[in-house]
């Protein structure tokens, strides 16, 4: 959108206090007001050294090759050094978790740039902040916020609008931000997925209404 970083800052901070107020009532009623102790994990950490400088050199080269739209070369480059040198790691990568992550930002960001789809959107009258808004927030409890934002921007100028309807996406539904899933991925408890939802879909309720609420009665939308 070519918005400066301090301009985007400060159009977020609404959504973002909202979000943290509703943060703070959900804990005081989700935990019981008790001291936290703090229990020492036996053994240390064992850092790889040669293997973190190798990430850390092959970090930026691919960064800059992938910009440069060679991105599938410099994979291929990285997996062939990987393959090579530290083929352990590449055995103990989460591949279903990177599987959705393609599933997520491929196969459902094309789906939704079908033209069905798109006629479908030109019919929400997206101009409107308040319709655009609710858009965002909706479309991320199924193709992600990140997907959402790049369909989204070409149906509205309007970026705070977007920005805040897909920051409150991100809560709902664990398809909401990729951030759930990895959260839950590394939870790794038996009811976690159904405890999410418990606290997540009244979350959005609740902080997508109130950003709603100020968007339309502040923003004209």
């Amino acid at each position: 959108s070519g918005t400066r970083f301090f301009e985007f800052m400060q159009a977020m901070l609404v959504p973002t206090f909202i979000a943290a107020g509703c943060l703070l009532l959900f804990t005081l009623l989700a935990f019981r007001p008790r001291p936290i102790v703090l229990q020492p994990v036996g053994g240390s950490i064992q850092v790889r050294w040669r293997l973190f400088a190798l990430s850390a050199c092959l970090f930026i080269p691919f960064i800059v090759a992938a910009d440069l739209r060679h991105a599938g070369w410099a994979l291929l480059a990285v997996a062939l050094l990987y393959v090579a040198f530290y083929r352990p790691v590449l055995r103990r990568l989460d591949w279903p978790l990177l599987l959705v992550f393609l599933l997520m930002f491929v196969d459902l960001r094309l789906v939704a740039g079908l033209p069905a789809v798109a006629g479908w959107l030109v019919h929400l009258d997206l101009a409107r902040a308040g319709n655009l808004y609710l858009a965002g927030a909706g479309l991320s409890q199924f193709i992600s916020n990140v997907p959402t934002t790049i369909l989204l921007y070409g149906y509205s100028p309007d970026w705070r609008a977007l920005a805040w309807g897909v920051d409150m996406g991100g809560f709902g539904l664990v398809v909401g931000s990729l951030a759930n899933l990895i959260a839950l991925r590394l939870a790794g408890s038996r009811g976690s997925f159904l405890t999410f939802h418990a606290w997540a879909a009244p979350f959005l309720l609740l902080a997508g209404g109130l950003g709603y609420a100020w968007l339309v009665i502040h923003g004209g939308g």
